[in-house]
């Protein structure tokens, strides 16, 4: 089993939660040292000087296997370790293109800019 941190299209509520059905949560975190970007209908992580929010998930081989192919790993996310505020290790998903022109999600809750600027209702 792995622990996986998501922050985007993948949190409760959102459009690609179903890839995590057969996991289990584990609380609520964040990273430190990266800024995040509205790619679209969904986000992208960059290196900087942020905070995300994520959610944490224990998943199984398959799970990450549907993850690695839902996130284009390693062209367009590669999944990389890191370690949240709270102190646990973690793997995830970090863009791999450029960001410019890009709106950036200033408060790194991917969660609330999607309520605000796309209306879905979980």
């Amino acid at each position: 089993m792995s622990v996986v941190a998501v922050y985007g299209s993948l949190l409760k509520g959102l459009h690609n939660h179903s890839f995590l059905e057969e996991s289990t949560f584990i609380k609520n975190d964040t990273v430190e040292g990266f800024d995040m970007y509205a790619l679209s209908s969904f986000p992208g992580i960059i290196e900087g000087y942020g905070k995300v929010k994520v959610e944490l998930w224990e998943v199984n081989e398959s799970t990450l296997n549907s993850l690695d192919g839902l996130e284009g790993h390693p062209r367009h996310y590669k999944r990389t370790n890191v370690i949240t505020e709270s102190g646990e290790e973690v793997m995830i998903y970090v863009y791999q293109y450029k960001v410019d022109q890009r709106a950036k999600v200033l408060d790194g809750d991917w969660y609330k800019f999607y309520q605000e600027n796309y209306n879905e209702r979980s």
